[in-house]
């Protein structure tokens, strides 16, 4: 199990003591860094997430060889969001929901112990981007035997 993917890294203390050269802008939808990735971890990909122990959290929202881009997400502002009525119970769940109700992922893969949340936060925000903010007009539910 240690060996699975996370879908984050965190860093000890603060994100931010670790950067030296930081383009902070912001737009309609948020805050976003741009960050060289020689001050990133090596195992970065779209749609991973940076956390600290001070509270930040950052979504890599655009990857090149040299510069990653974050786009700062206010733990708040996750720990906030709603599917049909159900709201993340920890940091996980919220990262994994804020994945789950992004139209613009095509494929999220939730790993975890059973009781851990994965099937119940998918099938909300299935449910949720179906029938009450009609993104698509079915679900498809499989699971492996």
């Amino acid at each position: 199990v240690s060996l699975l993917e996370t879908g984050y890294h965190t860093y000890a203390d603060s994100f931010w003591d670790s950067q030296t050269q930081v383009n902070s802008f912001h737009d309609a939808t948020g805050t976003f860094h741009r960050i060289p990735r020689g001050h990133l971890p090596d195992e970065l990909y779209l749609n991973h997430f940076i956390l600290d122990e001070s509270g930040f959290v950052g979504k890599v929202v655009d990857l090149d060889n040299d510069m990653a881009v974050l786009h700062d997400l206010p733990v708040e502002q996750l720990m906030s969001q709603v599917a049909w009525g159900l709201r993340p119970r920890d940091l996980p769940q919220a990262l994994a929901l804020h994945l789950l109700l992004d139209p613009s992922v095509s494929l999220v893969t939730l790993s975890g112990q059973a009781g851990s949340g994965k099937t119940i936060l998918a099938l909300a925000a299935a449910i949720e981007m179906t029938v009450a903010t009609q993104q698509f007009r079915r679900i498809i539910a499989t699971r492996s035997t």
